[in-house]
């Protein structure tokens, strides 16, 4: 093959391989040595393609009907050969090293079919579901499907996750984590979790044969897949498609985890989208910079919780800002021994492509989507207070924005979730609300961060936990939205004042206060940590105030940010 491989050229692909296949061919080798560039549709292109090759022997599609020990993920039928350096790391990124082999050796390649092991494998069955009848006084009492429950959690995210996971056992499920050694979860084993399978991260070619592997060395049987960790959509898609269990469709976790595909595939939908550039090396700063704009965002294309990502005001600064990333990753990364709690390992895990965005105007907000049967079956608007490095300093919930905004940016979110193919789960999606309407910042396949899962009780009495382990069974779900807010809440996560290394860890055990909910501290003594005098300011904590309005709610939250006295001395 030759040259793009984009929307006009991937049905091209897919018409090639059919006719190839009809000609008599049962094993493809696609040579890649000379594509230029392979975008969301050419990820469309080799699924379909291994998918129609599977359909000739009735074998189902990655990890499925695999039952024996030696089953992989990698497609027996179709392999490549000689991604040029920019194509392989967008397969890479997306996961598809999981599911493709990857040859630089023609004769290797063609060498490596043999035929498909025998059995009587085929695609899972369809199965009916359990039907809840809908009862609006009644609606949580459908979640008394999990008790019981095993889950497979694969990889069990930071420490800060821990109140998802007591939530899941306060319903009765029953749960059982996939991470790499010496994560955090290992160590709760007989309390919180009922068994750890060890599996490094690390290398991620092989992550999705290795962890099924695992799994079904435990001997133990799932009720469902699930997680909450950022990195892990492809994964759980591949071992929810390998255990026979509902899962997102992996080309849809895929897009999700590369951040220029997900602009591909809403530019590809008709959906308004900002201007971007894929940067895969500093030569190709000035086409960026050219094609985006100014201002603007860099940020890695696989990037999470706003790790390294600035606003940049012009090519110079784009320059200065490139070069200090790439200057503190580069050789400073482990290869080994990686589990989730290590998120610069995973930003950077599989290369470093960065991407330039048009910086939107507006402000920030995230809408929290649950969709069942391919329907939006909650959704609500949560508003980021202003952010002057990128980075989440706190929320407002409900917002104080027009509701016909809110249910725009809500009807645009469920279009770009549409256009990347879900149906099941729930959903933290970022977006701006901007002069021209809704625009999307990122996807997140999975329920938000911090505290969201909290703000979503205390304001609606919905359980976003709960409704999606519902969906992870395959069962439907129509939580019972409140029809007025319980609560009107305001959080802050406590961006450092300036840099140092933090002396103790009581600095907000006097702060006491009748709306005050929660706090929490996430930093540790000894830790250094970085103001703005220094670059984006790290979070130390959070607080959460509860009031009857926002307005009384924003006042109380100032007072206790005036009380605290930040523990920081000089490094």
């Amino acid at each position: 093959m030759r040259g793009e491989i984009d929307a006009q050229t991937g049905p091209q692909l897919e018409a090639a391989a059919a006719e190839a296949q009809r000609q008599g061919a049962r094993h493809l080798v696609l040579d890649l040595s000379g594509v230029s560039f392979m975008g969301s549709a050419g990820m469309r292109a080799l699924i379909a393609i291994d998918e129609m090759l599977r359909a000739q022997t009735g074998q189902a599609g990655q990890g499925e009907g695999q039952t024996t020990a030696t089953a992989s993920f990698k497609s027996p039928y179709l392999k490549l050969l000689s991604p040029p350096p920019a194509v392989a790391r967008t397969l890479r990124i997306s996961g598809f090293e999981m599911i493709f082999n990857i040859f630089s050796d023609r004769q290797a390649a063609l060498d490596s079919f043999g035929e498909p092991d025998g059995g009587s494998a085929t695609a899972m069955d369809d199965q009916p579901a359990t039907i809840f009848p809908f009862d609006p006084a009644a609606a949580d009492k459908a979640l008394a499907a999990l008790q019981g429950k095993r889950f497979l959690i694969v990889m069990g995210s930071y420490p800060g996750k821990r109140f998802m996971y007591e939530r899941a056992r306060q319903l009765g499920a029953r749960l059982v984590v996939l991470d790499g050694p010496g994560h955090w979860t290992q160590a709760e084993v007989g309390g919180l979790f009922e068994q750890f399978i060890e599996v490094d991260l690390q290398p991620e070619d092989s992550l999705a044969d290795r962890a099924l592997a695992a799994v079904r060395r435990s001997n133990l049987e799932f009720d469902g897949v699930a997680t909450f960790e950022e990195f892990a959509g492809p994964l759980t898609a591949l071992l929810a498609q390998g255990l026979k269990r509902t899962g997102h469709p992996f080309l849809s976790a895929a897009y999700c985890r590369d951040k220029t595909l997900t602009r591909e595939v809403c530019v590809e939908a008709g959906i308004p989208s900002p201007r971007f550039y894929r940067i895969r090396a500093a030569d190709d700063l000035a086409a960026a910079a050219a094609h985006v704009g100014f201002p603007a965002v860099l940020k890695p294309v696989s990037g999470a919780s706003s790790v390294s990502t600035y606003f940049v005001a012009d090519e110079a600064d784009l320059a200065r800002r490139y070069e200090q990333t790439m200057a503190a990753v580069r050789g400073h990364l482990k290869t080994s021994g990686v589990h989730s709690n290590d998120e610069e390992e995973l930003v950077w895990a599989k290369g470093f492509d960065m991407t330039l965005e048009q910086f939107l105007d507006g402000e920030e907000f995230d809408v929290d989507v649950l969709l069942s049967r391919g329907q939006v079956a909650y959704a609500a608007v949560c508003r980021d207070l202003p952010q002057p490095y990128l980075r989440e300093i706190g929320s407002q919930m409900p917002p104080d924005f027009p509701e016909d905004k809110q249910a725009e940016m809500i009807a645009f979110t469920a279009c770009v979730l549409q256009a990347m193919g879900f149906s099941e789960g729930s959903f933290h999606v970022e977006l701006k609300y901007t002069a021209e309407g809704p625009r999307l910042i990122e996807v997140n396949a999975r329920i938000g961060g911090l505290s969201v899962a909290k703000l979503h009780r205390w304001v609606w009495g919905v359980d976003l936990v709960g409704h999606y382990l519902m969906t992870r069974l395959g069962l439907p779900t129509h939580p019972q939205k409140a029809a007025q807010p319980l609560a009107y809440i305001l959080t802050s996560y406590l961006p450092c004042p300036t840099s140092g290394v933090i002396t103790h860890t009581d600095f907000l055990a006097d702060i006491v206060e009748p709306h005050l909910i929660h706090k929490k501290v996430t930093v540790t003594a000894g830790q250094t940590v970085i103001g703005p005098d220094r670059g984006v300011p790290d979070a130390l904590g959070e607080i959460v105030v509860a009031a009857g309005s926002i307005c009384e709610a924003s006042a109380i939250l100032d007072g206790l940010l005036a009380m605290i006295q930040f523990p920081i001395v000089p490094a």
